[in-house]
């Protein structure tokens, strides 16, 4: 199974958000991304993954409070179980 190393999120994550000095322990909500943003970022993962999310099964908006790091474990969970 394929997977995002924290490094490659953060910088496409730079991109989208704007936001300067991401790091893997930065809190998703930090980002202040809208639904077009995570929607770009989702994107970004099922090219890199080579996969599709069910994004039916992660609410991206109840992963506010956790880390990149932690948000990218769950999609790679999420990813070896469907």
């Amino acid at each position: 199974m394929r997977k995002v190393t924290p490094e490659q999120a953060i910088g496409f994550l730079h991109e989208i958000s704007g936001v300067p000095d991401i790091s893997p322990q930065t809190r998703f909500g930090q980002l202040g991304l809208d639904s077009l943003g995570v929607i770009e970022w989702i994107t970004n993962l099922e090219e890199q993954l080579d996969a599709d999310l069910d994004v039916q099964k992660i609410n991206f908006r109840q992963l506010d409070d956790e880390s990149i790091a932690t948000v990218l474990d769950i999609i790679h969970r999420h990813v070896a179980e469907n």
